[in-house]
């Protein structure tokens, strides 16, 4: 059976489950925040924190902890991930371009490819702008991003591939492909997110939803930064902060507010 079950107001709503049975147990970035956060003292502020997936550890860690999401679905199991791990967090339904803080933070953050969900240049920069204000000053924004190389992007434009298989709920075996169907001209990502979930008496359940991403090319993300008020910006190639090369698949952006 194939349903497609994309939501122009929350695409997550339908696979939520789905998501955090494929991510939420992945954990290579884990260090980076928590080295950030004893940096800079905390507070910790999560841009698109989905289903908890930094923010849970780190509240386990002792940090003070507030996650905001637009996805009702991500949130709810959030607060269900924190309540059974017994830790206080902060979540809200909020739009990370246009925050309102009541406090400064120490660290905001925006997790694995987070930040490509938003729409293009304006939403980018009203993003960083509103972290920018939402710091205290020294206060730390990081931002991990896919390195957009050419060969990278042709490789995977028009093409299904396995992202992962993974048990979901009830011990149900999911197959994850992806196509990206990429336009340079405007630097847009049409991705279709396929699960195939394989049943007990060997049928076979497909649900597809639709994202889009905007990608971002290395200056053109510093230069997003500069213009939000950052002047100190580090970048690293991985999250376990290896050298920025010309192959390197991640682009790791560690911009410090002045003062």
């Amino acid at each position: 059976m194939i349903e497609w079950v994309s939501d122009a107001k929350d695409p997550y709503a339908a696979i939520a489950h789905l998501y955090e049975a494929e991510q939420g147990g992945w954990a290579d970035d884990l260090d980076l925040y928590t080295v950030l956060a004893r940096r800079t003292g905390g507070p910790v502020l999560d841009l698109g924190c989905g289903t908890g997936r930094v923010i849970t550890p780190l509240a386990g860690a002792g940090f003070d902890v507030h996650g905001i999401d637009l996805s009702d679905a991500l949130l709810a199991i959030a607060h269900g991930k924190a309540r059974d791990k017994g830790v206080a967090v902060v979540l809200e339904r909020a739009d990370m371009r246009r925050l309102v803080v009541k406090r400064p933070y120490g660290l905001a953050l925006c997790a694995q490819d987070t930040f490509l969900h938003l729409g293009g240049t304006d939403d980018h920069l009203d993003t960083v702008e509103s972290a920018f204000n939402a710091l205290q000053p020294g206060g730390i924004l990081a931002i991990d991003i896919f390195h957009p190389t050419l060969d990278r992007l042709a490789a995977q434009d028009g093409v299904l591939r396995v992202q992962s298989t993974f048990k979901a709920s009830g011990n149900a075996l999911v197959t994850h492909c992806v196509s990206w169907d990429i336009d340079p001209a405007t630097q847009r990502i049409e991705a279709l997110h396929h699960y195939d979930t394989a049943g007990p008496d060997g049928s076979l359940q497909r649900r597809t939803v639709a994202l889009r991403l905007r990608y971002v090319h290395r200056y053109e993300m510093e230069l997003l930064l500069r213009a939000a008020g950052f002047r100190q910006i580090e970048l690293y190639g991985s999250a376990r902060l290896d050298p920025f090369l010309a192959d390197s698949e991640r682009m790791v952006f560690v911009a410090t507010k002045p003062g």
